[in-house]
């Protein structure tokens, strides 16, 4: 493997935005930095980090093989990629300080899209070249929300329509002599005082402007044919003809049903989404509101989108989670879950390292397989995870929680994991949890002060050896064993005690553990608690001139850490005596690093900034090997992924 030609070959996130067909069988999930394509049975096709961009927004048009992708922030790019290349064939640029919201291709030659802060900025590109063809701006009202919807009439590609929380704007695309304008009408929304209803025109809802009592908040909407829509609204299902401003209720039952969130048309009927959980498939032939078929999704509905053939219904939840249903078999896929998003840290399997775990904040750790991202299964524990760490000797990983527990998980059978001991050596968090790099002992840290140590073996019911007293907090943990003959050295990065921490540096503690401490470890403890002698053990101290993050430990550079202060990588001389006892040896420049490892075999060292921005460094001569650009989660899987299993393979 070339690490230079260093690309991502899946991620799981959460998604940003709305999923959209890509073709007929294939759909696009666009997250925070990467574009995930799968099938209808929710099999993972590939994934694409291109352009590499934080991804604001996306779409796509089906019938011309095109994706389109907004950054998310200020002064954005539009940029157009083709399907299933990903080259960009375009990129449109505005140059405003506004991000966009909603993109959407009409017709053959078009993009539109809408963005906004103070104003709605709605714009008509020509998408091959970048060309920016008209815009119109509006401003927001008083009570409304930056939240809209955009959406194409199916029957007419000029005519679109923006759904606010209180008015829509139809919008009709015009041209003459090759030059196009928008032609656009604002209609709000009234109820009269014998429940009918009424849509007024901007100027004539002028006069309501004060009077907020009549007028009707706005949820979704859905296009019928011959030009009519539904507006799902505050008092009510409305059947709408926006052209003659006129408005009917449109009675559905039972009406103890939630909020509709979302609809859209199929081949059986009108699909309704609720904020239940629940989809309807309904019967709306002669205004009659029939429903034929419930689905039951378990999380508040967002979107519905059918595909270019009206066969399969994509679904959106509120908590992040895609699924598809198929008209045809009535089977409905869950495509991306909804507890796959958050991640706080993942690790890979040994020793084949086929497999990986990921796991969430709220106890609920994910399966997957390295080749394609295929989740194998799940597991919930009945606390939050605070630390984890694998075993490089077995199919073994070690949890921390919250409350002071250690589980053991045994992945063996990655279809089937399950915990396999529990003990609970403190009342804190466990905030680190280390292996030894030949998994024959692992250490673990809460802030009672205490690092303790125990045997990685499943054979010794991993049992607990001893424990140090650190007076300081520990800030990270690194633990290494030259070869298995020799003894662990481990490595403490704590405070100094300073009031200051830009004033002062940290203490970094060195602790040699003999070759047979896992096998006679009674001989070093000095109480009945298993507390450990320090002159026993080798104990060394060092007061560092500045203060560090995030150790490590190599097995020629000594102690490499990272410096937020001068914003550098940098190492410590632990294997031979220092020549100054307080100085850092810098090593590279890097700002804002949230992780740093080094590989098993000592020839990678790896970054990660709080943006998500990866950095692979060879050890020898600290030079630049490969990056993988920014994302906004510093947890993101991909990004883990990345770091973890690249850094596992024996290059």
């Amino acid at each position: 493997m070339q690490t230079g030609n260093f690309q991502l070959k899946w991620a799981h996130a959460s998604c940003r935005g709305n999923p959209a067909f890509i073709s007929e069988k294939m759909i696009l999930i666009p997250f925070d930095f990467t574009l995930k394509v799968c099938d209808l049975k929710g099999k993972n096709i590939r994934s694409s980090d291109k352009p590499g961009i934080r991804i604001g927004c996306a779409t796509a048009s089906p019938e011309l093989g095109l994706i389109a992708l907004s950054e998310r922030e200020e002064k954005s790019n539009i940029y157009i990629l083709s399907y299933p290349n990903m080259d960009t064939i375009s990129k449109l640029q505005r140059g405003n300080n506004e991000e966009y919201r909603n993109l959407q291709f009409t017709g053959c030659e078009f993009l539109v899209s809408l963005s906004f802060k103070m104003d709605y900025e709605i714009d008509l590109w020509k998408w091959s070249t970048g060309q920016r063809l008209c815009c119109v701006s509006k401003p927001l009202g008083g009570a409304e929300l930056p939240e809209v919807n955009l959406s194409v009439n199916p029957l007419m590609w000029s005519e679109l329509c923006i759904q606010s929380n209180t008015r829509i704007f139809l919008l009709s695309i015009r041209s003459a002599d090759d030059k196009y304008h928008f032609k656009l009408r604002s209609l709000t929304f009234l109820q009269n005082e014998d429940d009918s209803f009424q849509i007024l025109p901007e100027k004539s809802s002028s006069s309501y402007e004060g009077d907020n009592s009549k007028r009707l908040n706005l949820v979704c909407h859905c296009w019928l044919p011959k030009d009519n829509m539904l507006i799902e609204t505050s008092r009510g299902l409305l059947k709408v003809n926006p052209y003659f401003c006129h408005a009917t209720a449109f009675n559905r039952e039972p009406e103890s049903k939630s909020v509709i969130t979302s609809m859209a048309m199929s081949k059986l009927g009108l699909f309704v989404g609720y904020k239940t959980g629940f989809i309807d498939i309904v019967n709306i032939s002669r205004d009659h509101w029939n429903i034929i078929e419930t689905i039951k999704v378990g999380f508040p509905i967002k979107s519905l989108l059918m595909s270019p053939q009206y066969d399969v219904l994509a679904i959106t939840t509120a908590k992040g989670s895609v699924s598809l249903y198929e008209l045809v078999s009535l089977e409905l896929h869950e495509v991306l879950r909804a507890d796959c998003a958050g991640e706080i840290g993942l690790c890979v399997i040994e020793p084949l390292s086929q497999y990986c775990v990921v796991a969430k904040k709220t106890g609920c750790l994910h399966v997957f397989r390295i080749a394609n991202g295929t989740l194998m299964s799940a597991i919930q524990l009945d606390e939050d995870i605070t630390s984890m760490a694998s075993s490089p000797l077995c199919s073994l990983v070690l949890i921390g929680s919250n409350s002071g527990f250690l589980h053991f998980l045994d992945v063996t059978d990655p279809k089937h994991p399950k915990v396999v001991h529990c003990v609970r050596p403190y009342e804190a968090p466990v905030e680190h949890v280390k292996f030894e790099n030949f998994g024959q002992l692992f250490v673990t840290y809460a802030p009672d002060h205490h690092v303790n140590i125990w045997n990685g073996l499943p054979s010794s019911d991993f049992e607990f050896l001893g424990s140090v007293k650190i007076l300081q907090q520990v800030k990270d943990i690194a633990v290494f064993r030259r070869v298995k003959d020799e003894g662990m050295v481990l490595l403490l990065l704590s405070e100094s005690g300073a009031s200051s921490e830009k004033e002062a540096g940290n203490i970094l503690i060195r602790l040699n553990f003999p070759r047979d401490f896992a096998t006679d470890s009674k001989k070093y403890h000095i109480d009945v608690f298993k507390n450990l002698c320090y002159d026993a053990l080798y104990f060394q101290k060092w007061r560092l001139n500045y203060p560090c993050l995030k150790l490590d430990m190599h097995v020629n550079l000594g102690a490499v850490f990272y410096s937020p202060v001068v914003k550098e990588i940098q190492r410590f001389p632990v294997w031979t005596e220092p020549l100054d006892p307080t100085k850092q040896i810098s090593l590279m420049k890097s700002d804002k690093v949230s992780t740093l490892k080094i590989s098993p075999n000592q020839r990678w060292i790896s970054t990660i900034d709080v943006h998500g921005y990866l950095q692979l460094y060879s050890s020898d001569h600290m030079k630049l090997s490969s990056t993988i650009p920014k994302s906004i989660f510093t947890e993101i899987i991909c990004r883990h992924f990345l770091g973890f299993n690249v850094l596992g393979i024996g290059y």
